[in-house]
């Protein structure tokens, strides 16, 4: 039926007290792909949105638009559900928007449950990029343009974030 078809663009039911229920659809559009790493079988893809909601398998992950984190751990993404904890969501949105909006290149982006931080890679050089989950990494994130300007990141072995208000390096 034609309904059930839209159902799955239907993200949320307002309740207007003085007026009737009014049933609001809204498209989700894809804010990146959390795919579950399997050893040496294939993924398990999800797509999640700007919320951290999960709303979808994804099939293929293409382009430099969407970001693709990957996670090693036990999760079990479910459609409908967050895919990490709001606190949490809270400071990965601006990695997030931070990498979508081309702030650094990168080849890859590892998510880290346990230990509540995520692992960037750039592409070439190979060097690490490390944040924490557990404060908000945008300050961090204004200065790496500057940094960049006197040491470019290609040079590092690595540089972390997880210690807030600061940057180490190597």
């Amino acid at each position: 039926m034609a309904v059930a078809r839209h159902m799955e663009n239907i993200r949320r039911v307002l309740h207007v007290p003085d007026v009737s229920s009014v049933l609001h659809s809204l498209r989700q559009e894809t804010f990146g792909i959390l795919c579950m790493k399997k050893g040496s079988a294939a993924d398990d893809c999800y797509v999640f949105d700007r919320d951290g909601i999960v709303f979808g398998p994804a099939r293929t992950v293409v382009g430099d638009v969407i970001v693709r984190i990957d996670d090693a751990s036990a999760f079990l993404p479910a459609v409908g559900e967050p895919l990490i904890g709001s606190d949490a969501w809270a400071n990965l949105f601006p990695i997030m928007t931070f990498l979508r909006d081309g702030g650094i290149p990168f080849s890859s982006v590892s998510l880290k449950r346990r230990e509540k931080e995520i692992v960037i890679t750039l592409p070439d050089s190979g060097t690490l990029i490390y944040a924490s989950l557990e404060f908000s990494p945008e300050r961090s994130l204004r200065a790496l343009p500057e940094f960049q300007k006197k040491i470019p990141l290609a040079s590092l072995e690595y540089m972390d974030l997880r210690a807030e208000g600061k940057v180490f390096y190597k």
